[in-house]
């Protein structure tokens, strides 16, 4: 980072998206095994779009390798809101190194159906802290 907080010498990780097309990475978390030579992360992506998205769109993909180019698929159809509340926020709990929690966004902005959400109602994994274990 630069000293006014602007970003330098950016890279785009995108060899995890080979697989998918166009995608959105929304959480990011380091491995706390992970060092400079070798790199583990994990990261909550879904289709790139912010309106009239898939339902049940969302995965988390731990990605690993030099150029955090290999991808392994750990969780697939997460629910999805027909726009932007998206699984994210990754962390692992100090002294949890095994346990990997994420938020898991609202399928409404209420708790209930409505037209501005396309209807869709709450599951059980939507709106909710979650645990991968």
């Amino acid at each position: 980072m630069n000293a006014d907080g602007s970003l330098a010498d950016e890279e785009v990780l995108s060899g995890w998206k080979s697989s998918y097309g166009a995608r959105a990475a929304i959480g990011l978390a380091f491995d706390p095994a992970a060092t400079p030579t070798n790199l583990i992360a994990y990261i909550s992506h879904q289709s790139g779009v912010l309106s009239n998205a898939p339902d049940w769109d969302g995965k988390i993909s731990r990605i690993s390798g030099a150029n955090l180019e290999n991808e392994q698929l750990l969780v697939t159809d997460l629910p999805r809101s027909l726009r932007d509340h998206l699984t994210n926020s990754i962390t692992f709990r100090p002294g949890e190194n095994n346990a990997l929690y994420f938020n898991q966004g609202s399928n409404s902005a209420a708790g209930a159906p409505d037209n501005a959400w396309g209807n869709r109602e709450e599951s059980l994994l939507s709106a909710a802290t979650l645990k991968l274990d």
